[in-house]
C-alpha cells in the first residue's frame, strides 16, 4: 500500500454562521466518515485558524491564502492507487460544502 494525503481547502472559514446543532451533525458525519476508512486512516486533523508563513524573505503571521483560499486539514490514508484515495475523498464530509475542495497526493517513499 501507499501514503496518499488529502489536503482539505476550503474558502473562507466553513463553520462561521453554523449553528451549535449543525456543528454537532458535521461533527458526527466526520466521525462516521473516519470510523469508515478503518485501516486505510493513517492520520488526519483540521488545522487551526492561526499560524506562520515561512519564505527565504522572512516569517508572518497567519496561514497562508491564496485569494480566500486556505488548507483547512489533511488527511492521510493507504490506499492501492491513487484511483482508491480518490474514491475515499469523494464521501468526504468536507465536500458537502460547495466551495470546499480536496487535493489527493501520493507520498514519495524516501
Amino acid at each position: 500500500m501507499t501514503k496518499f494525503v488529502m489536503l482539505i481547502r476550503n474558502v473562507g472559514d466553513p463553520m462561521v454562521g453554523v449553528s451549535d446543532e449543525e456543528r454537532g451533525a458535521i461533527m458526527e458525519s466526520w466521525g462516521a466518515y473516519m470510523g469508515g476508512l478503518g485501516d486505510k486512516l493513517v492520520d488526519g486533523l483540521p488545522f487551526s485558524g492561526g499560524g506562520k508563513v515561512v519564505s527565504a524573505s522572512g516569517v508572518q503571521d497567519g496561514r497562508h491564502e491564496e485569494g480566500n483560499v486556505n488548507v483547512g486539514g489533511y488527511l492521510i490514508v493507504n490506499a492501492d492507487s491513487l484511483e482508491e484515495a480518490v474514491d475515499l475523498s469523494k464521501s468526504c464530509p468536507a465536500l458537502q460544502n460547495p466551495t470546499t475542495t480536496m487535493e489527493v497526493r501520493e507520498c514519495m517513499n524516501m
